[in-house]
């Protein structure tokens, strides 16, 4: 189904949906396509650059963004911190360029507050969730706070743990 959304939206130089339909298919996971994650890892990421090379070309600054975090999530799924972190980046620096968006702003935070986490660079970690978690509390986005107040408090155990103060 997607394929022939994406033929059709191209066929109609409708590159807005034709990117939006890129970035669903850059989404789907391995296991419900019923393949080998390494297989389609290379495929999805392909699909995500894809779209946002279409949204570079049309100048959409929300859907660059929202390329940014897709491709920063499937790098994150493949432990390629560093290319994870500066797409977060990226998407961040376009949302906060936008003004809008805050879930997507969130998102972005936690994702680096992960990465640095993983990175064992526990004060910017901290930083980033600390900074989600008070967007999602002026939001009342209760989701949101519960994982970021889940971030907060298991990076300072571990700082904790290492006579981090």
């Amino acid at each position: 189904v997607l394929n022939s959304s994406l033929a059709f939206f191209i066929n109609e130089n409708d590159s807005w949906r034709a990117a939006f339909v890129l970035e669903a298919m850059a989404l789907v996971s391995a296991k419900s396509l019923g393949q080998p994650e390494n297989e389609t890892f290379n495929e999805r990421y392909a699909y995500a650059k894809q779209s946002l090379d279409l949204r570079i070309k049309s100048g959409d600054t929300w859907g660059m963004a929202l390329s940014y975090l897709t491709l920063a999530v499937l790098s994150q799924e493949k432990d390629r911190f560093q290319e994870a972190h500066r797409f977060f980046r990226k998407s961040l620096m376009l949302r906060r360029k936008l003004g809008e968006d805050q879930d997507g702003i969130i998102d972005c935070l936690l994702g680096l507050s992960k990465i640095e986490h993983r990175m064992n660079q526990l004060q910017a970690a901290l930083n980033f969730a600390r900074e989600a978690l008070v967007i999602a509390t002026e939001l009342e986005s209760k989701g949101r706070m519960t994982i970021a107040s889940d971030l907060v408090t298991e990076i300072m155990l571990d700082m904790e743990e290492k006579g981090i103060s």
